[in-house]
């Protein structure tokens, strides 16, 4: 599996493309704007889900 960073997430954004990447489970996301917590306590749709990544927005 590749996971992405958040320096290579840093430098997509900085050319304005939308990207779409996995994260290990050790990251802290705030899915809901009720503040982080560990991407393993968040549900993910089958879909996807629309998270903000700690330290990244």
């Amino acid at each position: 599996s590749w996971y992405s960073s958040r320096e290579n997430l840093t430098l997509i954004r900085r050319h304005e493309w939308i990207w779409l990447t996995g994260f290990k489970c050790n990251r802290h996301v705030n899915p809901d704007g009720q503040g982080h917590r560990p991407l393993t306590q968040v549900e993910i749709a089958a879909t996807g889900t629309v998270v903000h990544l700690k330290g990244y927005g």
